[in-house]
């Protein structure tokens, strides 16, 4: 049941006069609002197939502007991929090096000298990755404590309208889920670069040692590649399915935690708790699918890897035997195949990353991108100080502008008078508090305190001079002080 146009009982008490209740004339009217959980998860993402087929570079690019501040930070994690990649690259050259110049020729002072350099490229190696990793963690959590930062501000400041459409769930949703997976995307984007570079470094390498063997390195990316198209569609479909689901779940147990009076009252736990068995069984369906989807593709690339080992194993050894080419040779490119899978395998999966990431960024930056529907008029000033005369001057106004639920309220309230407001659920009472404190623009007609019409001084001293007292009272996990400020 969604919620009327005037909060039903609600009581709000303005320093300058008070409101209870005392009839208007206007007419009983609900506020329009999705019938259920699916169809309120559906207005709000029901774009998001649409997006999450496709890497949408705008995402990419207001990211990149919150990352900027950072780009010292981003730009060190650059060169220490960089490094980490040369040094991961150059493991299998050393080996080569080891086996047919020193091994082979019996060259101890050489194989000393390649095993000091193997310790320090493997020092290389760690220390790069770890100077990596630790920086673009350390950018990823400040970019996301700068964007739930400016979520919050944007969530404060929008209109009374908007937190009544919106589920508290789907918000929720989007401040936590939606940002960790922009964390994703940040620490995914670093590994990306070292994979390209990775994949680009060994076919060089190959073809410069071998050309015969490494196009048969090679021969399975056609396969691969294969693979790869069948399975994303299907992937990403599921990836969907299961962020929808798992939605809708938070969107439910918000509803059922907000409303536990109305369900104790009404007797509703038990059918409740069955919905809410029948969603998480969704999920729990659609999480084991994608689950399963991800699951395969890791094993195919094992395959795959495997098969182009075993092709080079027989091709580089009969070369071996042939004399073509030397042992030390054979085992870089068994090293190097097997290099060369493990960034295909992590692509294949960071690109399904990327796409739940640039799903998110488009609520997120949906959310940021609101306008405000109520804002100060360019030069409005403080209303100062107030003696505390409201009057309504033919107010109209409606939650939907086509069906206004105030017609043309007129009356003035003076300084210390109580006014009291008597009327059926949904007939407005609320709603004319609410414009009082301009949470909500008139439709037509003016609201003025002293004189002074509301839209032509700032929210915040308006603020400043009303007060409310809800019939519901919120407390804040705070300290009983703290509430009262």
């Amino acid at each position: 049941m969604g919620p009327s146009a005037g909060r039903p009982g609600d009581c709000r008490r303005i320093k300058m006069f008070k409101f209870f209740k005392i009839r208007t004339s206007s007419n009983a009217n609900t506020r329009e609002r999705p019938a259920n959980v699916e169809e309120e998860h559906t207005t709000l993402h029901e774009s998001d197939e649409e997006i999450f087929a496709q890497l949408d570079s705008t995402v990419f690019k207001r990211f990149l502007y919150y990352a900027s501040p950072y780009k010292k930070a981003m730009v060190v994690a650059t060169l220490a991929v960089i490094g980490f990649t040369l040094a991961n690259l150059s493991l299998p050259l050393l080996i080569k090096l080891a086996i047919d110049g020193a091994i082979q020729d019996g060259d101890t002072n050489l194989l000393a000298v390649v095993a000091i350099a193997l310790t320090v490229v493997a020092a290389l190696y760690w220390l790069t990755n770890m100077l990596q990793n630790i920086l673009i963690t350390r950018v990823a959590l400040t970019v996301l404590y700068d964007i739930r930062a400016d979520m919050f501000l944007q969530l404060q400041r929008l209109a009374m309208s908007f937190s009544d459409k919106t589920p508290i769930g789907a918000l929720m949703a989007r401040m936590f889920g939606d940002v960790g997976a922009l964390q994703e995307m940040l620490e995914a984007s670093i590994e990306i670069i070292g994979d390209f570079l990775t994949l680009i470094g060994i076919v060089v390498i190959l073809f410069i040692l071998d050309v015969q063997l490494a196009i048969v390195s090679l021969a399975i990316l056609p396969m691969l590649l294969f693979v790869r198209l069948v399975w994303q569609p299907i992937a990403r479909r599921a990836f969907l399915r299961m962020r929808r689901n798992s939605s809708i779940v938070g969107v439910y147990l918000d509803q059922n935690v907000t409303g536990i009076r109305v369900i104790q009252a009404l007797n509703r736990h038990r059918e409740n708790h069955n919905v809410m068995g029948r969603k998480v069984r969704d999920f729990f369906g659609s999480a084991i699918r994608a689950s399963r989807l991800s699951g395969l593709m890791l094993p195919t690339v094992e395959i795959m890897t495997g098969i182009a080992l075993g092709l080079v194993l027989i091709v580089g050894g009969n070369r071996v035997l042939s004399g073509a080419i030397e042992v030390g040779t054979m085992v870089a490119f068994l090293l190097y195949v097997q290099r060369f899978m493990e960034p295909i395998r992590s692509l294949t999966m960071q690109y399904a990353t990327l796409q739940r990431a640039v799903a998110s960024g488009h609520r997120i930056f949906e959310l940021l991108d609101i306008p405000l529907e109520i804002q100060d008029k360019p030069g409005a000033k403080p209303i100062g100080a107030v003696e505390g005369r409201v009057e309504f001057n033919d107010v109209t106004f409606g939650y939907n502008p086509d069906r206004p639920i105030l017609r043309n309220i007129t009356f003035a309230a003076d300084p210390g008078q109580t006014i009291a407001l008597v009327g059926p659920t949904g007939s407005g009472k609320t709603s004319i508090t609410a414009l009082a404190h301009r949470f909500y623009e008139v439709q037509d007609g003016s609201i003025t305190i002293d004189g002074q019409d509301i839209r032509d001084v700032t929210q915040e001293s308006i603020g400043e001079v009303m007060g409310m007292v809800l019939q519901e009272p919120f407390l804040f996990s705070q300290s009983v002080l703290e509430n009262v400020r």
